[in-house]
């Protein structure tokens, strides 16, 4: 991504929070709505905003209201950009953060069940171990902190 196209992202995603945290008026929006990155084309033309929602249980139906209140959406961010040509919004709920917590949760069974049957040093040089794997997984490299 170019320096200019990274600063656009930055600042579509403070402008799109900051209408979060304003509030849209929408019932359906309900629980913690959080914009967690945004990705911007190369031609600054369009600009995908990828948001978390907590609870799952509302999220179906605070997408439907984010969907609806797209273009007054849009008007708001376009007022906090003062760009010529502002990018046009797309939204789409972010899972990463629900499938780090689900693969948390499966570390944590493996680990509670490895204590079960092995002895706890074993257990958390396994439990390490996985971690690590996991961690490059995801694309991220494990730190002497990590281990």
């Amino acid at each position: 991504m170019s320096h200019r196209a990274e600063q656009v992202a930055s600042t579509v995603q403070r402008a799109v929070q900051n209408v979060f945290v304003r509030g849209l008026g929408d019932p359906r929006i309900r629980g913690l709505v959080s914009v967690t990155s945004v990705r911007v084309s190369s031609d600054l033309q369009h600009a995908t905003v990828l948001v978390s929602i907590y609870p799952d249980q509302h999220q179906t139906l605070a997408m439907q209201g984010i969907e609806s209140a797209t273009i007054r959406i849009q008007r708001l961010v376009n007022e906090q950009l003062h760009m010529r040509r502002p990018p046009r919004l797309r939204f789409e709920l972010d899972l990463q953060f629900k499938r780090q917590a689900e693969v948390l949760d499966a570390i944590q069974t493996a680990i509670g069940d490895s204590d079960q049957d092995e002895e706890p040093e074993s257990a958390g040089r396994q439990a390490a171990e996985t971690a690590e794997d996991l961690m490059r997984d995801f694309g991220s490299e494990p730190t002497d902190t990590d281990a």
